[in-house]
């Protein structure tokens, strides 16, 4: 039996649970939101799941009748892939409203459930949502601590400072074609290739169909693909879909559905002007490093590394568009486990953009650089000065993340870190 693998959400459900009617875990497919509610059970509580037909079909047969009889039996109850079987969101409701007592329902959902078809009752100010994402490097490492971003502000990276790290590029790259899918970590790559290729297929063939009519499965194949290969850019649907001989409508519905599924997600434009962040284009990435890497049909390192040398140029961005994805993957549940921070990209042209600025509820911000490389230069800092000297007054500091082993400074608050600092400080 598998060890329980503790992850960075868990303060935050602890504190939704204490304040909310209805607690809802949400995230893609196989990232551990089962486990992490049976977890937070006591022997006092009950655990169902509508991935069995039984308990689905009698929820739906009725919905109030089927949260009274466990109700009355139960302290608390968790309800396990509450997309497929929205019509009992309005009996939640009703059971909330009539006994409002905070924690008293636990759901989890593959799919936004707010996207749903029949999906029609409002749970606003009843429901507490908190997004479990795939595992991090820092929980695979058992460091749930969730000072992450503090600690890159206050540049205390801990033993990364007295002792070098070994965090060498092709380590960083094999972590990101492993992913974080708890499901395969450990596991052989031609363990994870059939496992990718099984997820993938039911991911297209039965959970989209549960969203509604989408066509032929070819369609969100091929957009699946490119965004897995242009994962950390931006996105211009009118090129894209004309490539695909679609339509920009009918794309944007099968990003929606993606988004819905939360395989992919949007990451906004900073500006000091807030409507600009609305009308700026998003950068796009794909939920998990893992399986952006399964769409070259490559998770060994050594057939990835001749797949990418066969692509030449194309290859060479693909490495960096997988390890900037990869960070994010880390950054994303640190940054959600606080609440204290939120995630953007800068772009202004092609000599002047910042791949992350997190920015605090004081308006103070960090900027964070990737580079793919083993060593590190002063001009991969000039974006991050440039930047900093438009802001003098809200900024905190930059970083740049390298695959090399030691922090370095490269001026006041210009500092370049191993990026063993996010699982091992």
């Amino acid at each position: 039996m598998k060890s329980y693998i503790h992850r960075l959400a868990e303060p935050l459900f602890s504190q939704t649970a204490e304040i909310m009617r209805i607690v809802l875990v949400s995230g893609p497919r196989q990232c551990g939101k089962t486990t992490l509610l049976k977890a937070m059970l006591t022997k006092d509580d009950l655990f169902l799941t509508f991935d069995d037909d039984e308990t689905l079909r009698s929820a739906i047969a009725d919905p109030n009748a089927f949260l009274r009889f466990y109700s009355q039996k139960y302290k608390r109850i968790a309800l396990d892939e509450i997309q497929k079987a929205p019509v009992l969101l309005g009996a939640l409701k009703k059971t909330a409203d009539e006994d409002p007592r905070p924690g008293r329902f636990l759901i989890s959902g593959s799919s936004n459930y707010q996207a749903l078809p029949g999906a029609v009752e409002s749970l606003a100010g009843r429901l507490g949502e908190v997004r479990l994402r795939t595992m991090s490097a820092r929980e695979m490492a058992g460091n749930c601590s969730v000072d992450l971003i503090d600690r890159l502000c206050q540049k205390d990276f801990g033993p990364l400072f007295y002792s070098p790290q070994d965090c060498s590029k092709s380590i960083v790259l094999a972590k990101a074609l492993e992913g974080g899918y708890p499901g395969i970590i450990g596991k052989q790559p031609q363990s994870r290739t059939i496992w990718f290729r099984n997820y993938i297929s039911r991911l297209i063939e039965k959970d989209l169909k549960d969203l509604g009519s989408f066509g032929k499965n070819g369609i969100m194949q091929h957009i699946l693909d490119y965004l897995c290969l242009n994962s950390s850019r931006t996105l211009n649907v009118a090129t894209l879909a004309q490539a695909l001989g679609t339509t920009g409508v009918t794309l944007r519905r099968y990003l929606s559905a993606l988004q819905t599924m939360y395989l992919v997600n949007e990451v906004p434009a900073w500006s000091k002007k807030p409507i600009s962040r609305i009308t700026k284009a998003p950068k796009w990435f794909i939920s998990d490093s893992g399986l952006m890497g399964a769409c070259t049909r490559q998770t060994n390192i050594d057939s990835f590394m001749l797949w990418v040398a066969k692509n030449g140029k194309a290859g060479s961005d693909f490495i960096g568009n997988l390890i900037e994805t990869w960070v994010y993957n880390q950054l994303a549940p640190a940054i959600e486990a606080t609440q204290e921070w939120s995630l953007y990209h800068l772009r202004v042209s092609e000599r002047q953009d910042i791949d992350f600025v997190l920015e605090n509820s004081l308006g103070e911000l960090l900027l964070i650089e990737v580079k793919a490389s083993e060593s590190i230069a002063t001009e991969d800092f000039n974006h991050i000065r440039w930047f900093s000297e438009c802001n003098q007054g809200n900024f905190l500091g930059g970083i740049v993340l390298y695959c090399g082993q030691t922090v370095r400074t490269f001026g006041e608050n210009l500092t370049a870190v191993p990026m063993a600092a996010l699982w091992n400080s």
